[in-house]
């Protein structure tokens, strides 16, 4: 018998034998896998390591076929994955699927300061200065630079001159598979998530999920501000002009208001703009130092030449 068949028999009087959690980049994916895990390991006896974050669907089929895991979870980012030809139907096998999202434009600011080292190598130190620069320049005065700007700069910077599409596409993903396959998923609000609000999830789960989680240090660096609303710090007309007027359907089906405007004061913390963006750079060249080492002692260990 099929093990995915035999693991599902083995839950089914209590728990969904597979659950796929899907969204964006920077959409709280990571967060709700841990949440989820940790109620599923808080039941005696329940063994549940999980696959995170794959981005080929051969990954998927194998961990549905081979895992020992008693519930299988699934954490994936819909932009890769949705690229990919028969990914619905790979998701169509999980028992549970949860979509979770965020409003589009937080989304756009966690994401804007979290993929800067998918655009400059650590060796470009003059750039990643001007980057970081970038930063400090709008936290100390938020109202004179848009997010516009700033992604207008970093293009010239990578020689990238589709940033802002990008992004924009990457903040409404959850629109579509609203749109699209709704009827087929769980619809998890990232807002509920910061507040502590797991009782519809709970619900559609059928077992208890809380708050009362913690993300393993390996994933620790992803989270930035874990709050709602912080857009309305960083965003000028500018900004509502490209990000939000041509998709502002996508805000109505997820529930949120496109003419909502900043009011009040504005705060951007050095801790979630200049200073986060720096300990980015900084964890990637400590990673590729690491890297470089144990490259060096498996050569060693072989009797082969030091490449370096």
């Amino acid at each position: 018998m099929d093990r995915l068949v035999m693991g599902m028999e083995k839950t089914a009087l209590s728990l969904p034998g597979s659950i796929l959690i899907l969204g964006p980049a920077k959409g709280g994916t990571t967060a709700l896998f841990y949440a989820i895990r940790a109620a599923l390991r808080g039941r005696p006896g329940l063994q549940v390591e999980g696959l995170f974050e794959p981005t080929e669907l051969p990954a998927i089929t194998n961990y549905l076929r081979d895992s020992t895991d008693e519930v299988r979870l699934v954490k994936g980012l819909l932009g890769p994955l949705l690229r990919r030809p028969g990914a619905f139907s790979e998701f169509e096998r999980f028992e549970r699927r949860i979509v979770i999202f965020r409003d589009p434009r937080d989304n756009i600011v966690s994401r804007l300061v979290f993929m800067l080292t998918n655009l400059f190598h650590p060796r470009e130190r003059d750039k990643i200065e001007q980057v970081i620069a970038l930063f400090r320049a709008k936290e100390q005065r938020p109202e004179a630079m848009s997010i516009m700007a700033i992604v207008r700069r970093l293009g010239e910077l990578s020689g990238r001159d589709e940033l802002a599409l990008k992004l924009r596409e990457n903040s409404v993903l959850a629109a579509k598979m609203k749109r699209d396959h709704g009827d087929k998923y769980f619809m998890m609000p990232y807002e509920d998530m910061v507040a502590g609000q797991f009782d519809a999830l709970s619900h559609y789960l059928g077992f208890p999920v809380s708050g009362d989680f913690e993300v393993d240090k390996k994933h620790g660096y992803v989270a930035r501000r874990k709050a709602a609303k912080d857009w309305v710090n960083w965003f000028l007309e500018e900004d509502i002009e490209f990000f939000v007027r041509p998709v502002a359907d996508d805000f109505r089906l997820l529930g949120f208001d496109p003419e909502e405007r900043p009011t009040g004061p504005r705060d951007i913390a050095p801790a979630v703009c200049s200073e986060y963006v720096t300990a980015q750079f900084e964890r990637i060249r400590a990673k590729r130092q690491q890297q470089r080492l144990a490259r060096r002692e498996r050569e060693k260990s072989a009797g082969t030449p030091d490449a370096a």
